[in-house]
């Protein structure tokens, strides 16, 4: 699952940052499925809490990209295993 084209600052979108959003996103993930959230970090008062949050319902949850994504999964991110994963659906798009 990505997220990444309303910023926290438009209105009407506190609930795509929110804790229960986060945790419908993990409900609907199969084993081992991911969960990508994108997050402006110049948006300095609002970010830790965002960051925060995803972290609390995504225990293991990392920070990519000088932290403007979070990752995170039902299981421990494993960013090598991801890569192959991507590297493959993207082949067998291409094909």
């Amino acid at each position: 699952i990505t997220a990444d084209i309303i910023q926290p600052i438009h209105a009407g979108s506190a609930n795509l940052y929110s804790r229960e959003y986060f945790e419908l996103a993990k409900s609907a993930l199969k084993p081992g499925g991911v969960m990508v959230q994108w997050i402006n970090p110049g948006l300095t008062q609002i970010y830790p809490i965002i960051a925060r949050t995803f972290a609390e319902v995504f225990p293991g949850a990392q920070a990519w990209y000088n932290g403007s994504l979070v990752v995170g999964s039902t299981e421990p991110v494993n960013p090598e295993r991801l890569a192959r994963t991507w590297r493959s659906r993207s082949k067998n798009r291409s094909s």
